[in-house]
């Protein structure tokens, strides 16, 4: 064959292989970049697909209620009950002293009164004096840890236990110092309840609580805040025969170099705590170097807040400074019947977003819709979109679905090329 032959030959192959069509069903040969892109994404969306039964992981969160840091517990401590000995020093103002103090081998408790000596309230029992403020210690020598407490006025009237049907609010503070020299305190903001009488504590109401864990040098190892969710509200009633909402805000550092904080609004049933659970929560740690973890679970709606019944958005964002990566994950669910588990819910659609700014930006898109999985299921079958971003800015997204056996969609490219992938769930390209 001449020259002019073999030139016509290569110029009419190089002719028909221009013209054919760029499907990848079958194994992708006519695929830009085909074998490494096509296995590339088939692998990426069979793993994400997978990662539809993690969804629970999320919020899953929502099923452990927060705890007091330390493990201290907001409860009230009662003022002194009868049959306490004061020793009373009158002033010219008619307002004493009173002192009572307790040694024994372990301990030595020493409390200091502020009373009004008013003859009309020397009924003998200490729970009834017009107190103005109260406040005292106790030494364990034993342990070497070291108690304060005091009560002060938050009604605006400078009287604690003052009847006559007058609101009566005081603000309590307790810390407790260890041999070490770390602090635990606790900070209350409470009424008497329907006596009008902080001594008897059953029915005492807590209107706000602070409960703090510092170290020897004042450093903050843990911090959590109890405040009502409205303002007309109260963080613990023991009359409330129904539910109130509660916000609560934390600090962790008690794990060296890691950092947590979490937000939670929570539905609290005074009267029976194991009917408690969280109405929106997020939760977020920071590592050493910068990565951040953030979950999140919310309610699709304006006041954030989620019930059974309702659409729930469930958030994971890690972001990754050191590598330059930021992955949002987004499950978005019906909230199951059952507030206290998330054993009814269903999912409804799962969206992913991956970029990496080094080398070029880098994402994954992923969106499942309608599927309705249980918790701890691999999704069976639903509509997908996939979007694709590689080094140096080439681009394939996919518009199709998955089954039980396979996965199919029609792709397009940033050369302007398209055609049909398919994958089998495992991600090899059929």
């Amino acid at each position: 064959m001449n020259i002019l032959a073999r030139i016509i030959l290569i110029a009419a192959l190089l002719a028909m292989g221009c013209s054919s069509p760029t499907s990848v069903a079958g194994g992708g040969t006519d695929f830009p970049n085909s074998t490494t892109t096509a296995a590339v994404m088939g692998a990426d969306i069979s793993t994400n697909i997978a990662s539809g039964n993690q969804w629970g992981d999320s919020v899953a969160l929502t099923d452990t209620l927060p705890s007091p840091s330390g493990g201290v517990n907001p409860s009230v401590p009662a003022l002194p009950a009868a049959g306490v000995t004061w020793n009373l020093s009158d002033t010219t103002l008619g307002i004493v002293l009173a002192y009572d103090s307790i040694a024994a081998d372990s301990f030595m408790e020493r409390d200091t009164f502020v009373v009004l000596d008013d003859a009309a309230y020397r009924t003998g029992i200490p729970a009834e004096y017009h107190v103005y403020t109260y406040r005292g210690a106790k030494a364990y020598s034993s342990t070497g840890i070291v108690q304060r407490y005091s009560y002060t006025d938050a009604s605006g009237d400078s009287i604690l236990n003052n009847g006559g049907g007058l609101p009566n609010r005081a603000t309590v503070a307790w810390s407790s110092t260890d041999a070490s020299g770390a602090v635990t305190t606790v900070n209350l903001t409470v009424d008497g309840g329907a006596d009008d009488n902080l001594a008897t504590a059953a029915d005492n109401r807590i209107l706000a609580s602070r409960i703090g864990r510092f170290g020897k040098t004042g450093d903050t190892l843990g911090l959590t805040t109890f405040i009502p969710y409205a303002a007309d509200s109260v963080v613990f009633d023991p009359a409330i025969p129904d539910s109130c909402l509660v916000r609560f805000l934390t600090i962790d550092n008690t794990v060296a170099g890691k950092r947590a904080a979490t937000e939670a609004v929570m539905v609290v049933f005074p009267a029976d705590s194991a009917k408690n659970y969280t109405a929106y929560l997020a939760s977020q740690v920071v590592f050493p170097g910068g990565r951040t973890v953030l979950h999140r679970v919310r309610g699709v709606h304006a006041d954030s807040l989620y019930f059974a019944g309702d659409t729930v958005l469930a958030d994971r964002i890690i972001d990754s400074p050191l590598v330059n990566t930021l992955d949002t994950l987004r499950y978005t669910f019906i909230k199951g019947p059952n507030p206290l588990d998330n054993s009814g819910n269903r999912l409804l659609a799962l969206h992913r977003h991956v970029t990496r700014a080094a080398g070029g930006e880098r994402e994954r898109v992923f969106t499942l819709d309608d599927s309705s999985v249980a918790p701890g299921a691999v999704p069976v079958s639903g509509p997908l979109f996939w979007r694709q971003v590689f080094a140096g800015g080439y681009w394939v997204q996919l518009d199709g679905g998955f089954g039980v056996r396979s996965i199919t969609g029609d792709y397009t490219d940033s050369n302007g090329k398209t055609g049909t992938l398919s994958w089998t769930r495992a991600g090899a390209v059929q």
